[in-house]
């Protein structure tokens, strides 16, 4: 009898990746090269590079600053405007909202999609069968679309909480301070600073604050 070959954590992975690909589900786009994004936008070239140690400081400490700000804001009744996650949870779960659930069910969809891909690389090395493999794809394709409108869904729940507000208002600072254009033969700054960036026109403060979603770690290691 032949005995089959355990993949390893790391080839499961690797696998999994191929077999996303090869069922045309790819999380970006994007490349990331030399730990820069250089991108067109408006016939202008612009170029985002990791945070150095300082610009990391400075995200910090704008990221601590605003949460605080945030945490203390009250209207004029003395009410708190913003909730923390954990508020926003709680009110949910009030209203019949179990966010929870919403979590489990994404995990288990993700489950499901890792085995269904397995399933169709399975297929992909058997040739008796090939018939089933555009079965396989599409079921994997349903299964990552799934994923996508649950956790669509969990997110527009807890945009509004504290926490989200602030990491996405860290992007576009992170944004501000990382990103650069071409001007000539040389890279400049593409902003003076924050302000100047939040004066810009919507399509590229999205874009360049999506691209730094790509590139860092909110938490950037502090």
């Amino acid at each position: 009898m032949e005995t089959k070959k355990i993949m390893s954590e790391e080839e499961t992975i690797s696998k999994l990746d191929k077999l996303n690909k090869i069922a045309e589900i790819s999380e970006s786009e994007e490349f990331i090269v030399d730990n820069k994004i250089i991108f067109t936008y408006e016939n202008v070239q612009y170029r985002l590079h990791l945070p150095s140690y300082g610009e990391k400081k400075s995200a910090c400490d704008f990221r601590n600053k605003l949460q605080i700000q945030m945490l203390k804001a009250r209207d004029e009744n003395g009410q708190l405007v913003y909730s923390t996650e954990v508020g926003l949870r709680k009110l949910y779960k009030e209203q019949g909202i179990d966010i929870e659930d919403i979590e489990k069910a994404i995990k288990t969809a993700q489950n499901d999609l890792k085995t269904a891909l397995l399933r169709l690389g399975s297929a992909l090395e058997d040739e008796a069968q090939k018939l089933a493999i555009e079965s396989y794809k599409k079921d994997a394709i349903k299964m990552k679309e799934d994923i996508e409108k649950l956790s669509i869904k969990k997110s527009g729940l807890l945009e509004c909480s504290i926490e989200n507000q602030v990491i996405t208002e860290t992007f576009y600072f992170l944004a501000a301070i990382l990103t650069e254009k071409k001007d000539g033969e040389n890279w400049v700054k593409a902003w003076k600073d924050y302000e100047e960036y939040k004066k810009e026109e919507e399509g590229i403060v999205n874009k360049t604050a999506y691209y730094v979603s790509l590139l860092t770690n909110i938490t950037l290691g502090m």
